[in-house]
């Protein structure tokens, strides 16, 4: 087995172009967060998957002054660029991580390896909250592990919404693989939480939350901040009824 951690990146957003680049905690951005996070808690490669897109060109050359390894595919099929990405480094599984989601919880990552080393034939290792698939939320702390045979069987698909959201397709026929779905704790149900960055509301919001916690946070102490700040909450549940999945 061959695990590498593939971070989805691009600057074109349409609602807030090159948010991952942009000022956000003790001068580095979301982006270098994360990679920063994961590097020095997993050792595993940790790659960029971004696209072919001119504008991608100005996040390749950042990651080439950090030395961060990269990938570049489709803007579109984000499914061929992942499985790109995980041919080019020789990867068996991917764990899948949104670039825009600097609460990235590692320790829940760290649980999808230890599910995957346990049930080895798995295709599919990820979190569901009251019943629906983490990669479905806004709650920004979760990632999904998918193996390559699961990629490649999902990218014989037509449709295009199974190559937009790359892993649509195996959740949605769970009768077609193996899967290990694992129960997120119970204090994250049910919460009006949103720390997936959109646009500069969210950015915002999220990056006010950082400067409370800094690098060393947990899914609860987040929750607490939110929960006491009533402003805070309110305007999370105005972005989650604006941006719904």
């Amino acid at each position: 087995m061959n695990i590498g951690i593939v971070i989805q990146a691009r600057l074109s957003s349409t609602r807030l172009p090159n948010k991952i680049l942009l000022d956000f905690y003790d001068g580095k951005n979301i982006l270098e967060i994360i990679y920063e996070r994961i590097k020095k808690n997993i050792e595993l490669p940790v790659i960029i998957a971004t696209t072919t897109n001119d504008k991608d060109t100005m996040l390749v050359d950042f990651l080439k002054g950090k030395n961060i390894p990269y990938y570049r595919g489709s803007e579109t099929d984000v499914l061929s660029r992942f499985i790109g990405a995980a041919e080019y480094y020789k990867l068996t599984h991917i764990i899948r991580i949104c670039s825009d989601n600097p609460f990235l919880y590692i320790n829940y990552i760290k649980v999808l390896i230890e599910t995957l080393n346990k049930y080895k034939d798995s295709d599919y290792v990820s979190y569901k909250i009251a019943g629906k698939p983490s990669i479905l939320t806004h709650y920004g702390f979760f990632a999904e592990l998918a193996s390559m045979n699961a990629l490649y069987l999902a990218n014989e698909t037509k449709e295009n919404q199974y190559h937009e959201h790359v892993t649509n397709y195996i959740y949605t026929h769970e009768d077609d693989f193996k899967i290990k779905w694992i129960n997120a704790e119970k204090i994250i149900e049910d919460k009006g939480i949103r720390l997936t960055v959109d646009d500069e509301t969210d950015f915002n919001i999220v990056k006010s939350i950082y400067k409370q916690t800094g690098e060393n946070f947990d899914p609860e102490s987040v929750i607490k901040i939110i929960d006491n700040n009533p402003e805070i909450k309110q305007l999370m549940e105005q972005q989650i009824k604006k941006q719904a999945k």
